[in-house]
């Protein structure tokens, strides 16, 4: 785990406090969309 740093720790993240504080919307496509239509494992 030396090496892995802070990507080895269990950190739920949200976006609960940016959407209050800033008025912040997500738009776009959501992450399993974006890996759905990206080629990103070479298929």
């Amino acid at each position: 785990m030396a090496g892995a740093g802070f990507a080895a720790l269990d950190m739920p993240a949200s976006s609960a406090w940016t959407r209050g504080q800033l008025g912040w919307v997500p738009t776009g496509v959501g992450l399993m969309g974006d890996l759905a239509g990206a080629d990103y494992f070479g298929e």
